[in-house]
């Protein structure tokens, strides 16, 4: 994952107008929402007309207008990310979120691809040990789903717990993950025998 923060922004007052496109991953259907200033939602789900559904309800006020051809590179970044590129990281995003939110999401950015923390560390993390049950809150209504990969954030024990968009999808995102991290090259040791 790039060093840098990614802006953070909270322009979805009034009637903006946005723009959308849908394509299929391995996990589903994605929906992608952006603004002048970044990426506003990335849902994962079943369907389109459920994803552009939960989109409205979440975006009141809001126009989304259909652009496949404006966002080919947003999307082209989506379909990178499940081929192992990171390219979706570097991505500005543009959410409504409260300074604690934004600290939580911030962290999150940071946990490197194919690897996972805990949600008490994830508070610890951001300053505020005793708040386990508000970092998760705020993981489980990130929007922007794999851009904030909320995904990588577990229970104490390693289980999986609530996903916005489902547990066996958080799981096949994690088994993912691990399949594309790099393994370590053996080193031959002369007069070991070993390869």
């Amino acid at each position: 994952m790039p060093d840098h923060e990614s802006p953070v922004s909270t322009t979805l007052t009034g009637t903006p107008v946005l723009r959308s496109t849908a394509l299929a991953t391995p996990v589903g259907r994605a929906l992608l929402v952006v603004s002048d200033l970044g990426l506003v939602a990335l849902r994962l789900g079943d369907d389109d007309r459920s994803l552009a559904a939960e989109v409205a309800r979440d975006l009141q006020g809001a126009t989304v207008r259909d652009d496949p051809t404006g966002l080919a590179d947003a999307a082209g970044a989506v379909v990178a990310w499940f081929d192992g590129d990171d390219a979706l990281a570097g991505l500005p995003v543009d959410l409504r979120v409260g300074p604690f939110g934004r600290r939580v999401l911030d962290e999150v950015r940071r946990i490197p691809r194919g690897a996972t923390r805990t949600y008490s560390e994830m508070a610890v993390a951001i300053g505020a040990p005793r708040s386990v049950r508000a970092v998760a809150r705020a993981c489980a209504t990130n929007p922007v789903g794999l851009a904030i990969p909320c995904h990588r954030v577990v229970r104490a024990d390693g289980g999986l717990a609530g996903y916005r968009w489902g547990l066996d999808r958080k799981a096949a995102l994690l088994r993912l993950e691990a399949e594309q991290r790099p393994r370590p090259v053996p080193i031959a040791t002369p007069g070991t025998g070993n390869p």
